[in-house]
């Protein structure tokens, strides 16, 4: 697919980086952003932020929206 943008952009099918790097090791920062962008592992997350702890602020914060997201959608539910 050709497209005339003014930058130069790389685009990333997210899906297909994970499976392809489902039980390897990270082997630097840009695969760090890949497997933060796309994994929902535990595990995975874990490794992330062990390696690169700069993560796991980031992490901690979108954990918080997730659950007072589903708490705001529980409240709702039994009004």
């Amino acid at each position: 697919m050709q497209m005339n943008l003014v930058h130069h952009y790389i685009f990333v099918a997210l899906d297909i980086f994970r499976k392809t790097h489902q039980n390897e090791i990270i082997k630097d920062e840009l695969e760090a952003w890949l497997m933060f962008l796309s994994t929902e592992d535990p595990e995975q997350i874990m490794d992330l932020c062990d390696r690169y702890p700069e993560f796991e602020t980031m992490y901690r914060h979108i954990y918080e929206i997730c659950r007072n997201r589903s708490y705001r959608k529980l409240r709702s539910r039994s009004r």
